[in-house]
């Protein structure tokens, strides 16, 4: 039998799907991102940050696609800086923040 790639039924999704966790909506890449595009084992600590970055400054080291950032920005912090070796992740991180409606005055998108 031959390898085949695609679903097995249906349309492929869009390029970039919109979820929603914990009244913050996010854009996941699921047909290129990394895995299934979103880290489902973070859900709840993603949620938990909000408790501790009220007027703080955060970094958020190996950001891919901003889903603390945006939880960040959402607890009230004063400034998240992403960090990140994927520039693609990074323009959909900024993308979520967008989306949010969340002030990206306050976040900042580093490639290293």
């Amino acid at each position: 039998m031959a390898l085949t790639q695609g679903p097995v039924t249906g349309e492929l999704p869009p390029a970039l799907l919109p979820i929603e966790e914990h009244g913050m909506k996010l854009l996941v890449d699921i047909q290129g991102g990394h895995k299934t595009g979103y880290y489902l084992d973070q859900r709840d600590s993603r949620l938990a940050t909000r408790r501790y970055v009220e007027n703080q400054r955060v970094l958020n080291c190996f950001s891919y696609t901003g889903g603390f950032a945006v939880s960040a920005l959402m607890g009230g912090c004063r400034q998240v800086v992403s960090v990140d070796t994927s520039q693609d992740a990074l323009d959909i991180a900024r993308q979520n923040v967008e989306l949010n409606q969340l002030d990206l005055s306050k976040a900042e998108f580093v490639r290293g």
